[in-house]
């Protein structure tokens, strides 16, 4: 694998697990009730708590997020995917 896939690859799954301790958090539920898996539309975020998820996706990221981005992507995975996409150059280095 290369060095590029294996540093995408690794910054998706820090992404995922950032996203599910946030939603972990916000929900007062463990961490093991989310996967990667885990569809919006079934986790049951109010629109505050989905505004605040943006907010703070925005700040980890640096990227100007739409307030509707949750709508946008079926899963937590899917997410992902998109935030990790948007800027390539960018590393989460802190896996916690």
């Amino acid at each position: 694998m290369s060095e590029s896939l294996e540093q995408t690859n690794a910054n998706l799954e820090r992404m995922t697990h950032k996203i599910i301790e946030y939603l972990s958090s916000l929900m007062d539920a463990p961490p093991s009730n989310f996967s990667s898996d885990s569809a919006f539309d079934e986790i049951g975020l109010a629109s505050a708590e989905t505004l605040m998820l943006i907010t703070d996706l925005e700040d980890l990221i640096g990227v100007e997020l739409n307030s509707t981005l949750v709508c946008q992507f079926r899963t937590i995975g899917e997410l992902a995917v998109h935030l990790v996409s948007l800027s390539p150059q960018f590393s989460l280095t802190d896996p916690s």
